[in-house]
């Protein structure tokens, strides 16, 4: 059974599904319309944040728009800053199934949800970049976005896979529309940014 929960964002009630058995620390929900940008073939696209806490992340959402990405496998790695407002060294990377990431009609937009073969530790306070990518698709994957987001409408990118951790950063744009989501059981005191959301469906 799926539970749903109002987060009032950006003057827009958002309310979507979630998976996973815990809530997000880190929230950047859909505009509303929102746009797209291409995180597949050869562009990729990197969205910063800060951790609001230190935790250990098991579970990554994100929308994209319906229709987009019917094949391919996911490339997600997480980088460092580098000190500077720019993406630093990579910290983190997998290449997850297809088959392994779960995925849910939202409106005219996409849901996919994953679980980490392993997890990845963030440390509060410290900024991070979050790159999503769809691998070998035949159509490109269309990440959504949020211009309105509440965070720093800045994201990266690079050509992929020839500067494939090379980012452009680019400034007073949109942020995509992603979440990410801590080990069980460590949720509860957690304060999400930018607003307070508890999603989650039971696995059965």
């Amino acid at each position: 059974m799926t539970r749903m929960m109002q987060c009032v964002f950006a003057g827009a009630a958002i309310a979507s599904p979630v998976f996973a058995g815990g809530s997000p620390v880190v929230l950047q929900p859909p505009g509303d319309p929102g746009g797209t940008i291409r995180s597949a073939t050869t562009q990729r696209v990197a969205d910063n944040f800060t951790a609001p806490t230190s935790t250990a992340i098991t579970t990554i959402g994100w929308w994209g728009t319906a229709g987009s990405a019917e094949s391919g496998d996911w490339l997600i790695e997480i980088y460092a800053d580098d000190g500077v407002g720019g993406v630093g060294a990579s910290l983190y990377e997998e290449m997850i199934p297809n088959s392994a990431v779960d995925q849910s009609p939202f409106g005219l937009r996409y849901y996919w949800e994953t679980d980490l073969p392993s997890s990845f530790s963030i440390a509060a306070g410290d900024a991070y970049w979050l790159s999503i990518y769809r691998e070998g698709g035949s159509v490109a994957f269309l990440w959504t976005t949020n211009p309105d987001s509440g965070a720093d409408n800045r994201y990266g990118t690079s050509v992929h896979p020839l500067q494939e951790d090379q980012y452009l950063v680019r400034d007073g744009t949109f942020d995509v529309a992603w979440q990410i989501i801590p080990t069980p059981g460590t949720a509860a005191a957690l304060a999400v940014i930018p607003c307070l959301a508890a999603w989650r469906r039971r696995r059965t």
